[in-house]
């Protein structure tokens, strides 16, 4: 019976270390495409801004009518 105790211990253990793995490897996941954005940036008045920038700039643009 200590055993099988001994076997949860260390399973959540293992689960632990597994969750904090995959947490690692999706926040580098994410990291990853943000520079792939970054790569494929567009210019504005000859800066470099990722395309995220440049959609939520396009966005406010139409909300504001000039």
């Amino acid at each position: 019976m200590s055993e099988e105790g001994g076997d949860m211990e260390q399973s959540e253990e293992d689960r632990t270390g597994r969750r904090k793995h995959e947490e690692e490897r999706d926040r580098d996941s994410r990291n990853a495409t943000v520079r792939k954005e970054e790569d494929q940036a567009e210019t504005i008045n000859g800066r470099r801004v990722c395309a995220r920038t440049c959609a939520r700039t396009c966005a406010l643009k139409k909300q504001r009518p000039e």
